[in-house]
């Protein structure tokens, strides 16, 4: 089956999504953005995988919004989760090493492998920007195809629910940025470079990443509204040896 027809199969069993205007009509925006799609090549995750983040979460067990950029542009790495790899994957990309250290640094403790599964249970939409990567480019390459318009919807819709107000909402990244939603109150969102971002001259930005805290900030804003804090460690590997990526 080509890219495009499977992804097209794997839209249509989106239940709790499918309805949103950019997959409706047959001149949607998601038509428009296969059309372009099969100028690609080598396009990533696997087709099947491109909506993972929707289809493990409803609109109504959403409580936090995760932001990214672009999937990872290996195929041993994309998922179709932002910022989560196959729980095999050793050594971990530079992004999910950072954001272990964050995590040692605000939480204490490191995650044990990459695979962020368990986040998303838990009501994380793990969402980039844009759902697909060609392969074959450069980071920071990634050319803008249109789903834009999908993450705009899945922003109105989960702003339109009763309990939105309960939303916490994270812009890691430049890019992510420009996708966040007007009117959303300062309390409820945290805006920071993407964990990939080491540059010594924003070290001391108050957009840093490092020493930014957020899944502290996270859990404070879930327990001020009646809501279970978010486990972040994820659980530990099968045959319970400490990865070496973290020795």
């Amino acid at each position: 089956m080509h890219y495009v027809d499977e992804l097209r199969a794997s839209a249509r069993s989106l239940m709790h999504w499918s309805d949103l205007p950019f997959f409706s009509g047959e001149r949607s925006c998601f038509e428009q953005v296969c059309e372009q799609l099969q100028e690609q090549i080598g396009v990533l995750p696997q087709a099947g995988s491109t909506f993972e983040a929707l289809r493990r979460c409803s609109p109504q067990q959403v409580r936090v919004v995760l932001l990214g950029q672009d999937p990872y542009p290996t195929p041993q790495h994309a998922t179709g989760l932002a910022f989560s790899v196959p729980r095999e994957t050793c050594p971990l990309p530079p992004t999910l090493r950072n954001i272990s250290e964050e995590m040692r640094c605000d939480l204490g403790c490191n995650l044990k492998h990459g695979d962020l599964t368990s986040w998303t249970t838990q009501g994380v939409l793990l969402l980039n920007r844009s759902l697909t990567i060609p392969s074959s480019i450069g980071r920071g390459e990634n050319p803008k195809i249109g789903w834009d318009h999908l993450i705009n919807d899945v922003f109105c819709r989960l702003r339109q629910q009763r309990y939105a107000e309960n939303i916490f909402w994270v812009f890691w990244g430049e890019k992510s940025w420009e996708l966040i939603p007007s009117g959303l109150d300062e309390c409820q969102r945290l805006k920071r470079y993407h964990p990939n971002y080491n540059s010594p001259l924003n070290s001391d930005s108050p957009r840093a990443f490092f020493g930014s805290k957020p899944f502290s900030k996270i859990n404070s804003f879930l327990e001020e509204r009646g809501s279970q804090p978010i486990e972040w460690q994820v659980p530990a590997p099968d045959n319970g040896v400490r990865p070496s990526y973290l020795t």
